[in-house]
């Protein structure tokens, strides 16, 4: 949730400081600067729904990963600090979506290559997202036990239930 909080803070700073079309740029060079965005769509500004649909589907990610959180038991707590990270960040692009219908972006970085000028804008709250998603995939594929539950024993059955279960043929009882 402190991610949610810190995201909304930038924001408001972003939009007192840098609506009026001021950009600063850090360190005097072109690596780093910040401007204010409004991006009504998704990652990279992409806008293939409304901003409510956007808003519920956030939200139903949201609901699903925090159940997930708090319903497995034996959750690494790398997993679980990632998964907050990410569920902060949902919230942060959630809370603007649902209440200022636009999301405000505001870091912009110089990508050197020949493929764009910039990187895109984006906030706190798509860096928290982007990279607790890049760790958790990166753990996944070379350290899965670090992210994953253990694998636990399937549980015993009640009584109630072993008296519906069919009995297994060659059963010493039953002959």
């Amino acid at each position: 949730m402190s991610i949610g909080i810190l995201d909304q803070i930038t924001k408001v700073i972003a939009k007192n400081s840098l609506s009026d079309g001021t950009v600063i740029r850090m360190f005097d060079s072109d690596f780093l600067w910040f401007l204010y965005v409004e991006n009504p769509g998704t990652a990279l500004g992409f806008r293939f729904l409304p901003v409510w649909g956007l808003a519920i589907i956030s939200l139903i990610a949201v609901i699903g990963m925090s159940w997930y959180l708090f319903r497995t038991k034996e959750l690494p707590v790398l997993a679980g600090y990632l998964l907050s990270v990410i569920i902060g960040g949902a919230i942060g692009n959630m809370i603007d979506r649902m209440f200022r219908k636009t999301v405000i972006d505001f870091v912009s970085v110089n990508m050197p290559d020949r493929l764009m000028d910039r990187f895109p804008v984006f906030n706190v709250a798509d860096s928290a997202v982007s990279v607790g998603v890049t760790i958790i995939l990166f753990f996944s594929l070379f350290y899965p036990r670090l992210i994953h539950p253990p694998e636990t024993a399937t549980p015993a059955m009640e009584p109630e239930e072993e008296a519906k279960t069919p009995a297994k043929e060659g059963n010493d009882f039953l002959e």
